[in-house]
């Protein structure tokens, strides 16, 4: 189940949406499309289709907008994400945050909506892991870092505690886990897709989110035996790392 940055959860509505930028004497308006939930497991491509019909018959979209942008939340249907599953989720996005940074749109890669989670200063992943990630040199210093991630989600004993070390108060991350939080939606938001303007990204990105999340959950990085290696973006293992990730993603 997904929800593009839900509200009612109910039906599909427009809002207005005064974070975006408009063009200077344009006639432009900025709006946000939000969608009801949507269960995978019935035919939500063909609803994305009508709604983008009918968008186009009404409404003519602007073209490369670099303060737009696209939130897909996720949940398991009926039910709650468990503490277990947020932190196999939590640490996938660790491992796994450069091969995703280099899908994004350019616009979209360390945006003050959507910054990664290791690069938001002050919380137990920065301390972590995200100061020696975002400083030059320091590749051994890098892989502790990263056991020592996978250690400190092992001992998290409330989603408010992991809430805490992956973002802190900050929602504007590229996963933002604050919605698991008592009273709010349950839901596991990324917030890295592009301007969206038409079906086809559109589905592209959702099927992204839910896939990872999905594969996130049954992957081994809550296992003891479970020892993550930091690999450098810019080494050429880590392309062949980006290619396996995909190839778990579709299988």
């Amino acid at each position: 189940m997904f929800w593009i940055n839900n509200r009612d959860y109910d039906t599909w509505h427009v809002t207005y949406d005064n974070s975006l930028i408009l063009r200077p004497r344009s006639n432009d308006v900025s709006l946000e499309i939000v969608s009801p939930k949507l269960e995978v497991k019935n035919n939500w491509e063909a609803e994305i289709d009508k709604v983008w019909e009918a968008v186009n018959d009404l409404f003519r979209v602007a073209q490369n907008s670099i303060s737009c942008g696209s939130h897909i939340h996720v949940a398991p249907t009926a039910r709650y994400f468990s503490l277990h599953e947020l932190k196999q989720i939590a640490m996938a996005t660790i491992i796994h945050e450069d091969c995703i940074l280099k899908i994004l749109h350019t616009t979209r890669r360390n945006h003050e909506y959507c910054r990664p989670n290791t690069s938001i200063e002050g919380t137990g992943l920065w301390y972590d892991f995200g100061q020696w990630k975002h400083r030059p040199g320091e590749l051994q210093t890098r892989r502790v870092g990263l056991r020592d991630c996978n250690q400190a989600l092992m001992g998290i004993r409330s989603k408010g505690e992991l809430v805490a070390y992956m973002q802190g108060d900050d929602r504007r991350s590229l996963w933002n886990f604050r919605n698991v939080l008592s009273g709010e939606t349950g839901t596991v938001e990324f917030r890295g897709g592009r301007h969206l303007r038409g079906p086809v990204r559109t589905k592209r990105w959702v099927t992204f989110a839910v896939l990872f999340v999905d594969f996130a959950t049954r992957s081994p990085y809550m296992e003891n035996s479970c020892m993550p290696q930091y690999v450098p973006p810019q080494w050429s293992s880590h392309n062949a790392m980006t290619e396996e990730l995909w190839n778990d993603l579709k299988s």
